[in-house]
């Protein structure tokens, strides 16, 4: 099976993902990681964002770029966060799909996690489950666990597509505004019926 898991920054994402892989034998991609992963001298995303950017981006010793400047000037400015998106997300997109391609040929369960409500991706997957959990806890998680102040996490919510935009892609939905344990068992009883 392959389970595309969506939904916006402090949806809780990550913490179904790691009860999949944890609890039900998934292998588990995230698309922030794999993104990360290009982001280092050598790669041809490091050299097309520095190309994009400017050497200021690029970390001290020259090895990586340093991702809270490219976040603060993406977030401020629509035009260059799509300017960077059309470089990450091709690429990004290229290992997803490789990875799908050995998971199914090998028999093997993947969980992929993106915030990207992209169309290939759910068409790509044999289900997609929309994670979301209602504005306050979204915000409240940002600055728990991210050290987001007040201001910095709506401003990063604000750039953020609206539920809609998910639901549009989803097999199912889940409320992951309440325990987490209501949200995985959710998950667990459609990944059940649909592996039947």
């Amino acid at each position: 099976m392959i389970l595309l898991l969506i939904g916006g920054i402090g949806s809780g994402k990550s913490a179904v993902m790691s009860f999949l892989t944890e609890e039900c034998h998934f292998q588990g991609l995230r698309t922030d990681d794999l993104a990360k992963s290009f982001y280092r001298n050598g790669n041809p995303v490091f050299s097309a964002l520095r190309g994009l950017m400017g050497e200021d981006i690029v970390a001290e010793g020259g090895a990586t770029l340093r991702l809270p400047l490219i976040r603060e000037r993406i977030y401020r400015d629509p035009g260059l966060r799509a300017a960077v998106e059309e470089i990450v997300h091709p690429a990004v997109w290229e290992e997803v799909e490789r990875q799908i391609r050995a998971c199914r040929s090998e028999g093997r369960n993947l969980a992929v996690e993106t915030a990207l409500p992209v169309k290939k991706y759910a068409d790509a997957a044999d289900a997609c489950c929309f994670v979301y959990a209602d504005r306050e806890t979204r915000l409240s998680r940002l600055e728990e666990s991210r050290g987001m102040g007040r201001k910095d996490a709506e401003a990063v919510l604000s750039v953020q597509p609206p539920d809609s935009f998910y639901r549009e892609l989803a097999t199912f939905e889940v409320d992951n505004s309440r325990s987490l344990k209501e949200a995985t068992d959710e998950v667990y009883k459609y990944c059940k019926r649909f592996q039947r």
